[in-house]
This record gives C-alpha cells, sequence and structure tokens, in this order.
C-alpha cells in the first residue's frame, strides 16, 4: 500500500520517511545549526545595541537625579546644623536668664503651670 493514499501511516511508511529525513537532517543539521547560532547571535546583537541606546538615554537622567539628591542631602544636613546651633543658642540664654533671675523665672513657671492647667481642665 502506498503511504501518499494512506491518511494514516505505517510504521513501515514511516521507517523510509525516517530514513529520508535522517539523511536530509544529517546533510542540512550543520547549515541548520550555523543559521540557528546566526540568529541567536543577530537577536543577541539587537538585545545589546538596545540596552545600549538605553542606557545613553538614562545616563543624563541618572545624573540629574544624583545631583538634585546631593544638593537636596547637603542642604538638609546645613539646615539641621542651623537648627541645633540655634537650639544651643536658645537653651544658653534661657540658662543664663533662670541664673539671673531666679525668683522672677519660679514666678513665670508657676503661672506658666496655672494657665496651663486652666487651658487643659475640663471645667468650663
Amino acid at each position: 500500500m502506498n503511504s501518499t493514499n494512506n491518511p494514516f501511516p505505517t510504521s513501515e511508511s514511516m521507517a523510509g520517511a525516517d530514513r529520508d529525513d535522517a539523511a536530509a537532517n544529517a546533510s542540512s543539521g550543520e547549515s541548520g545549526r550555523d543559521r540557528g547560532a546566526e540568529i541567536v547571535d543577530r537577536m543577541a546583537q539587537t538585545a545589546h545595541r538596545a540596552v545600549d541606546r538605553m542606557a545613553e538615554r538614562a545616563t543624563p537622567a541618572v545624573e540629574r537625579v544624583r545631583s538634585r539628591i546631593e544638593d537636596a542631602s547637603s542642604r538638609a544636613y546645613s539646615q539641621a546644623d542651623h537648627i541645633a546651633e540655634v537650639q544651643d543658642q536658645w537653651l544658653t540664654a534661657t540658662r543664663d536668664c533662670i541664673r539671673n533671675h531666679p525668683i522672677a523665672s519660679v514666678g513665670v513657671a508657676v503661672l506658666g503651670g496655672m494657665l496651663l492647667s486652666r487651658i487643659l481642665s475640663d471645667r468650663h
């Protein structure tokens, strides 16, 4: 029976086809592998070029962001130093005032406590 007439191939008809395919693959196997390697190489080169283009475009933006972060960081440290200096100045001035006027300081503290207690009390 001819395999071209039979829609369901038999093992005998397949054996001959397998031998033909094996011979064709053996002769074209290396060229197929070469083509496959070329395709993979081209795809890799295209991917490398795309990554390089993206890196070239991203580098200036990254540098701008880095510069802005460094500027903000230096301003924050400067501001923190300034706040610490002002805090030290106020603390020193308060200590000096309390040392120079102890009775007035106690009176102000008592009045402040009474006022605060009135404000925070639940009685109206």
